[in-house]
């Protein structure tokens, strides 16, 4: 009796299974040969479910990227005050930084290997989407949604470049302030 495979379901693992090959290597040094090797399939199997290294590396930053977004809305979604909700997102996102890094680095080589435009595009809709999510959810206006996508999003270059030993937690803490405060004017 012949295999059942469920292929969006095969898909999906081996998107998984492909983040740690990209967090690992820069898009530009990796060949699908590598990619296929990591993730222990034939070539021909990688290239049946993905038709290039660039549509693959589009899958895996949309994958991962609807995932957080998802994650991270779905986390503030059942709370009813604004306190609630902003103490929720920065401890959410400061206990994911790791894995919310991973995002950032799959975004930075899109930008740096000058990817075509349909990366671009992915990336340019992600960041505007959970940008205004964000802001939705948080019921903040354009300006101060936009404020917090931007510490979120430096705070993950900063815990590129700084040594692993600091603690993001303080200045988490205080611009939590500072948006409750701004929010209660």
């Amino acid at each position: 009796m012949p295999k059942i495979v469920d292929h969006k379901e095969y898909r999906r693992t081996l998107l998984d299974r492909a983040v740690v090959t990209f967090s690992e290597q820069n898009y530009a040094d990796v060949s699908m040969r590598d990619i296929a090797k990591d993730l222990e399939v034939s070539t021909g199997t990688l290239y049946h479910y993905f038709p290039s290294k660039e549509e693959l590396f589009c899958a895996l930053f949309l994958h991962t990227a609807q995932a957080s977004a998802t994650e991270i809305v779905d986390e503030m979604c059942d709370l009813t005050t604004f306190d609630s909700r902003i103490d929720r997102l920065f401890d959410y996102f400061l206990k994911r930084c790791d894995k919310m890094r991973r995002q950032f680095l799959f975004s930075t080589d899109m930008l740096r290997n000058d990817l075509p435009a349909k990366a671009r595009n992915l990336l340019h809709r992600w960041a505007s989407e959970l940008e205004r999510r964000l802001t939705g959810v948080l019921g903040l206006d354009k300006d101060t949604g936009m404020a917090v996508f931007l510490f979120l999003a430096g705070s993950l270059y900063g815990g590129q470049v700084l040594p692993p030993s600091h603690n993001l937690e303080p200045a988490f803490n205080a611009m939590k302030k500072m948006i409750k405060k701004h929010k209660g004017d």
